[in-house]
């Protein structure tokens, strides 16, 4: 074999070199986030306790729904992901944000806390408005304090979800200590509401008890607890899709026992058994015929449909599943990078409140959104003619939503405080 010249390998070093780079390219591509974006979800996790970077790794891919195949990409024996969440601590670092007190110790420094932008409670501050509403930084339990009492036509949120295990940190309570304090909150937002308004809850997918394939029922003690013990009245759920969603990493994609769970509910309720709904506006033309063929007569269940059975141009509806999947790579995300600002761990597509807020108020009505998080419900409101409210305690996080092109765009958009 010809023995290569000292020009023959560096110019082949530079292109294995060059290969390498491109393929970590395509492969963070395919992780669909950045640095700068696992940021914040390291700093809440840090701030929570958690000290070590191999602590972190399996929690921020939880956190931002990372795929369990990008999550064992590796370059020789390391995980890429891993080697992305050392690197994101080193940028953190660089900015004042942590601080390493040796190689397994890291903790929030006061600028940190400071970037985490958390609001104290009785504080609360106008980040940025529209002719059509307002974010406020404040935390949930003080939306009495900035919204009238009886104003609100819909609320519609995506609160913190519970944990069952330290591989699910999107919150910071268990359970028995999550379902209290959301029915604490349900009740302090209740006198806000319209008589006939509705409030629409986004509460996650599946939260795993450690250790084994069963799941907490959260979801369906919040709903006995707001019907039975608040009085509110149940209307028909919605179901969001996300056909690309991932199984659970333990029992799904580790061991083939659950299938992908790629629908979330999203639960109604209201003051009144008669609120306001109007899903009958909202059909289009690939609605499903309502009167298969067209043609009255007996159907096999024993219903018999006439000629007069709907009301008039109620022939077709929408469904009740939103197919939406995750946002991607957006305008938005590019023009946060470009402020140095984090994006939101887990948005939520605009498709989805677009549609709740569609049928459950009229254009001028005033929505609320308690955890506006990346201000995607501010959003489709401004998209659709709405007022509305947007709180969160998180300040960073609405400085992002402040650079929404539905914002930026709308009249009379202004920051209020930077």
């Amino acid at each position: 074999m010809t023995e290569l010249s000292p020009n023959a390998r560096r110019k082949r070093a530079a292109r294995l070199r060059a290969g390498t780079q491109q393929r970590e390219a395509e492969r963070r591509t395919w992780l669909a986030m950045t640095r700068a974006e696992l940021i914040l979800p390291i700093l809440q996790l840090v701030a929570a306790g958690r000290e070590a970077p191999r602590d972190l790794y399996d929690e921020v891919s939880h956190l931002v729904g990372l795929d369990s195949r990008a999550r064992e990409e590796r370059i020789g024996p390391h995980r890429l992901f891993d080697r992305e969440v050392r690197w994101a601590m080193q940028d953190a670092k660089r900015q004042g944000w942590l601080l390493a007190d040796g190689r397994e110790r890291w903790r929030v420094t006061d600028a940190g806390n400071e970037a985490l932008g958390r609001v104290r409670a009785g504080v609360r501050v106008i980040i940025f408005r529209t002719e059509l509403g307002q974010a406020v930084a404040a935390i949930a339990q003080e939306a009495a304090a900035i919204v009238d009492a009886g104003s609100v036509q819909a609320l519609f949120t995506s609160p913190l979800f519970p944990l069952c295990t330290p591989l699910k940190s999107y919150g910071t309570m268990t359970p028995a200590e999550w379902l209290p304090w959301m029915v604490e909150l349900v009740a302090a937002w209740l006198p806000l509401m319209r008589d006939d308004g509705c409030l629409a809850f986004h509460l996650g997918s599946a939260v795993y008890y450690r250790g084994v394939p069963a799941i907490s029922s959260y979801r369906e003690r919040f709903v006995c607890a707001v019907v039975d013990g608040l009085g509110l009245h149940r209307m028909p759920d919605l179901y969001w899709e996300r056909p690309n969603r991932f199984p659970n990493l333990e029992w799904g994609a580790k061991r083939g026992l659950h299938p992908r769970p790629t629908v979330d509910p999203i639960y109604i309720f209201s003051p009144t058994p008669t609120p306001f709904m109007a899903a009958g506006s909202m059909r289009t033309a690939r609605d499903v015929p309502a009167r298969p063929g067209g043609a009255p007569g007996r159907r096999p269940s024993g219903l018999d449909i006439g000629k007069r059975s709907f009301g008039k141009g109620l022939s077709t509806f929408p469904s009740a599943l939103i197919t939406a999947g995750a946002p991607g790579t957006e305008p938005w995300r590019e023009r946060l990078k470009t402020e140095g600002l984090p994006a939101h761990p887990c948005p939520m597509p605009i498709a989805v409140p677009r549609f709740a807020i569609q049928m459950l108020s009229r254009p001028g009505d005033l929505i609320l959104d308690p955890f506006f998080g990346s201000g995607i419900t501010g959003a489709a409101a401004e998209e659709l003619g709405r007022r509305w409210v947007g709180i969160d305690h998180h300040r960073v996080l609405l400085d992002g939503a402040a650079c929404r092109p539905q914002f930026e765009t709308a009249a009379g958009f202004e920051r209020i405080a930077a």
